[in-house]
Parts: C-alpha cells; sequence; structure tokens
C-alpha cells in the first residue's frame, strides 16, 4: 500500500475524508516522472491495488474519518479477500467523497477495535496490520494534541500489537493551515512518523 509492503493477514484501511483530500498532490509515475493528482483519486488507486494484492486467505475491512464525531466503517466485520468482496469493496471506494475536518484519533481508535473471528480466538483476535493514509494535522474531535494522540495509540495496542503503518500526503497548504499546524506540539509529518515507529511499522511521505 503505497510503497509499503503487506504482510498482514487480517488488514484494516484507515483513510481520510477530510476536505483537503480534494487537493491536488504530485506523485511519481512508474517511469520516475512526477505528475499531478487529487490526493483523494490517488488513495482510491492505492486502496484498490493493495486489495487485489491481498492474499485469498486473507481478511480485510476500511475506516474512513472525516469531522464527523464517528468514523465510517465498511463492514461490521473483517471480510474474506474473495472476488465478490473485493469488487463490493472497489464499489464502495468508487463512492467516497471528502468533506469537512480531520478526526484522526476517532479513526485509529475505531480501526483498533476491530476483531476477527479466528478459530481458537474465544472473544476474536486482534487485527495484525494497519495501514493509515492522512494529508492532515487533527482539527476536530475528542482529541486534538498530537504528542497525546500518539501516547493513546500505543497505549492502547499495548496488548494487540498491532503493526500501524502510515502514510502522509505532504503538499503545501495553504498560509492559515500552515499557521495552525506551527503552533501545534508536533507537525502531522512527524505524528504519523511516531505512530508507525512506536508500533512496529513504516512510515512513508509523499
Amino acid at each position: 500500500f503505497c510503497g509499503i509492503p503487506m504482510q498482514g493477514t487480517r488488514v484494516v484501511f484507515v483513510l481520510d475524508l477530510s476536505g483537503s483530500m480534494t487537493w491536488p498532490m504530485e506523485e511519481q509515475t512508474t517511469d520516475k516522472k512526477r505528475r499531478r493528482a487529487v490526493r483523494l483519486d490517488f488513495a482510491k488507486r492505492e486502496l484498490n491495488q493493495a486489495i487485489d494484492g491481498l492474499s485469498p486467505n486473507a481478511t480485510f475491512n476500511l475506516v474512513t474519518f472525516n469531522g464527523n464525531p464517528k468514523p465510517e466503517v465498511w463492514s461490521k466485520d473483517l471480510v474474506p479477500a474473495t472476488e465478490k468482496n473485493r469488487e463490493r469493496f472497489k464499489k464502495y471506494v468508487e463512492g467516497l467523497r471528502a468533506d469537512g475536518g480531520t478526526n484522526l484519533w476517532s479513526g485509529l481508535d475505531e480501526a483498533l477495535k476491530i476483531k476477527a473471528q479466528v478459530q481458537g480466538h474465544r472473544y476474536g483476535a486482534n487485527i495484525d496490520e494497519l495501514f493509515v493514509l492522512s494529508d492532515g494535522a487533527p482539527t476536530v474531535g475528542d482529541i486534538l494534541d498530537p504528542v497525546e494522540i500518539a501516547r493513546l495509540v500505543q497505549e492502547t495496542n499495548r496488548t494487540a500489537r498491532v503493526r500501524i503503518n502510515t502514510v502522509f500526503i505532504s503538499s503545501e497548504a495553504p498560509p492559515e493551515i500552515q499557521r495552525m499546524e506551527a503552533q501545534m506540539s508536533m507537525t502531522p509529518q512527524k505524528l504519523m512518523q511516531t505512530i508507525a515507529e512506536q508500533n512496529g511499522g513504516m512510515f512513508r511521505e509523499l
């Protein structure tokens, strides 16, 4: 996903659907050239390719967040990576729209609660890999402080030991956004990097 290898078999993706995901970005093509793209369109392509790359014995799910108090979860359970479920997922992804603020903590918290029904596990097994894609700083929700978000993710994940990979889309933000981010305890890039480093995952900045 976005160049990070998928190693898990119980995989959840967390996608930022805040309004800034409609902004442009630069992406690198296979021939090492740069081209302009809409951030959400790029994310949708990467999600679809990742789902195609899952092994048939894997299960997966998707959590999306914007400025709403609660995130959206695609399926109430992890679903097997069958052809039918992949196609159902792609139709859902096609309809995703970006709008509103960035309630990052709600998306992370929801994803880490997801359990898989696995034989021999009475209460369900934890997911084993999480991929988070975002392009901005937390702006709404119960917890906005990046340092606190990183601490809570690490605390919540202490026993589950989910491998958390993060992808940050960076490009020039409007001056008012830059001013807001400059006053935060940690830049959004650093927050995403810290979450990956503290939880056994990989970080990628685009």
